[in-house]
Parts: C-alpha cells; sequence; structure tokens
C-alpha cells in the first residue's frame, strides 16, 4: 500500500465533509506532476524575492525596511494566489 500525501489525506477529510466522492478527487499522474513542477516554481520564484529582501534590508533604515516587508508580503500573496490558480485549472483538468 502506497503512503498518501497530505494533499491526499487532506482532500480525502474535505470530501467527507462535504459529502463528495473519494474517487471525485483523483489526480492522474500527469496532473501530480504539473502540480509539483508549479509549486517548484512558484516556492523558487518567492524564495528568490526573499533574498532580494534580505539584501535590500541590510542596508534600509526602519521605515524603509517596514515597506520592504510589506511589499513582499505582497508579492508573495500575489504569486502564492498564482499558484493556487494554476494549481486548480489543473486539478479540473486544464
Amino acid at each position: 500500500m502506497a503512503l498518501k500525501s497530505a494533499w491526499e489525506i487532506s482532500q480525502e477529510k474535505a470530501a467527507a465533509i462535504d459529502g463528495r466522492k473519494e474517487d471525485e478527487i483523483v489526480l492522474t499522474d500527469g496532473q501530480k506532476i504539473k502540480i509539483s513542477e508549479v509549486r517548484k516554481e512558484y516556492e523558487a520564484k518567492i524564495a528568490e524575492r526573499e533574498v532580494m529582501l534580505r539584501q535590500r534590508l541590510r542596508m534600509a533604515t526602519p521605515e524603509e525596511g517596514r515597506l520592504l516587508q510589506e511589499e513582499f508580503q505582497r508579492e508573495k500573496k500575489a504569486l502564492t494566489g498564482e499558484m493556487e490558480n494554476k494549481i486548480e485549472k489543473i486539478r479540473k483538468g486544464g
């Protein structure tokens, strides 16, 4: 018996809560690979922005640092949203 990913377990729990059938949430191997690639791509983008933030914070005043942190959080939220949208399209077969 293969181990399940955290995502698969959470989907099963969600299905149980809202009455969906378990087989309605099964992903193909191709979908899983695409989702993994999208996650890696966006994790890399976020990590790159975090490295740039740290470099900029070294030379920033406290006020500039606060603004840089806020900008980073907005960018991270936007990138996370893009990632989730792409993953949802993959899950729906797109």
